[in-house]
């Protein structure tokens, strides 16, 4: 009887195992759990400015913003971030965007959503994606913060609203001059 168990769970186990490997791949799994065990997590919330979610520091950062944006009138109530633009995210960022590796959007998405915070009557709540330029998106064949905010809309019961457009074209963020070279 036992070893009948133990044969039923090791083809359960296999067959959960190549499913896991076509719907996430091994690579992505070993990355993420590679980071997390070198001490990657998402920031502190105390970390950024809900406002418009620029890097701070502890006290630096309140609830009208941060001195980037105090003074400044924002159209959304509250951004939600996992950690600045450096690696690793970054580099899992680029495999999502540039390498077509969507295995990437179930990582990211959940780990978004699982920081959102919301309140008790959440009814008025949506999750609005900040589209990218036409010509880009017809480069690429996507818009990874589509996918992210359907994702994140369907995990979190939270409305999605595809409300927001660009209004002009604009540079992707690495054609764009460097702070430190435009000062030369």
């Amino acid at each position: 009887m036992f070893r009948t168990m133990l044969s039923r769970f090791s083809r359960l186990r296999l067959a959960a195992d190549l499913w896991l490997d076509d719907v996430v791949p091994a690579e992505a799994r070993q990355a993420w759990t590679h980071a997390h065990r070198m001490g990657w997590r998402p920031d502190d919330l105390c970390r950024y400015c809900h406002r418009c979610g620029v890097t701070t520091g502890p006290g630096e950062a309140t609830d009208r913003g941060c001195s980037a944006c105090i003074d400044i009138s924002m159209p959304w109530r509250r951004v939600e971030r996992l950690t600045a633009y450096a690696d690793p995210m970054k580099a899992w960022i680029h495999e999502f965007k540039f390498g077509r590796q969507w295995h990437w959007e179930r990582y990211l998405a959940t780990a978004l959503s699982e920081r959102i915070e919301l309140p008790t009557n959440a009814t008025n709540y949506a999750i609005a994606p900040v589209p990218m330029p036409r010509l880009r998106r017809w480069r690429r064949g996507f818009d990874q913060t589509q996918l992210l905010a359907k994702h994140v809309s369907r995990e979190r019961g939270i409305t999605y609203a595809d409300v927001l457009y660009r209004a002009k074209y604009a540079q992707p963020p690495s054609k764009l001059e460097t702070a430190e070279s435009r000062r030369r």
